[in-house]
């Protein structure tokens, strides 16, 4: 009876590992299942002996039909793995061609697009995973860079410029104020002539000094004239 149920158990097993090969899980979740179904196998006691010789090959073959689908796997995720570098050595190559882009918001813009192509690629070999990054960074911080210096002489230039205009305005301002302070004193030297002249008229009126020139031009000294 016990060497029956070890068969019931071990036949289980085989299910579970014929639905194993069937599985779309990750690689390395399908291989620990797997060494868990290979732990419990080894657990599981004797068998009657007219059944253990078919239990033994189809073990087995299930075995090595798994070993077969690992292979594969790996050689599967070995071409995925080259393929996607080969994807990120290209845009390398696109994005260090932009550090020559004669048009800085076009390189900037164009940066933009390469990053986000880098992401929606997959995982490269682990021995080149650093080495093809440091690359694409080094590339893409020397359009940032040149990008920001561009923008950093552009206000420098603006803030010149801004200076010279208040400058002008200034002088502008400082050349008004004087045409104003010289228009004030001529006016006020005409006031002041008329009124001094207004004065000179109101004493000799007033002393009995006739000032007509009607008068004087009657007069001998006119005709002398």
């Amino acid at each position: 009876a016990i060497k029956q149920r070890n068969l019931e158990k071990k036949q289980e097993l085989l299910e579970e590992l014929r639905r194993l090969l069937d599985s779309e899980d990750t690689l390395k979740k399908t291989y620990d299942d797997f060494s868990a179904l290979q732990e419990k196998w080894k657990t599981i006691g004797e068998v009657p002996r007219g059944e253990a010789n078919n239990l033994w090959q189809s073990y087995h073959f299930l075995i090595e039909k798994f070993f077969n689908k690992v292979r594969i796997n790996r050689e599967l995720r070995m071409l995925d793995l080259k393929r996607n570098l080969e994807q990120k050595i290209e845009l390398c190559e696109k994005v260090e061609e932009l550090i020559v882009e004669e048009s800085i918001s076009e390189s900037y813009k164009k940066l933009q697009q390469y990053r986000e192509q880098w992401r929606t690629i997959g995982p490269v070999p682990s021995e080149k995973n650093e080495e093809i990054w440091a690359r694409f960074c080094n590339a893409a911080d020397q359009i940032e860079n040149r990008r920001r210096e561009f923008y950093e002489q552009r206000k420098e230039e603006f803030d010149r410029n801004l200076l010279a205009k208040n400058a002008l305005c200034e002088k502008a301002e400082e050349l008004a104020q004087a045409r104003n302070e010289k228009g004030t004193l001529i006016a006020s030297g005409f006031i002041a002539g008329g009124a001094l002249m207004g004065v000179v008229s109101a004493l000799i009126k007033f002393c009995g000094v006739e000032c007509y020139l009607g008068t004087w031009a009657a007069s001998n000294g006119a005709a002398l004239i």
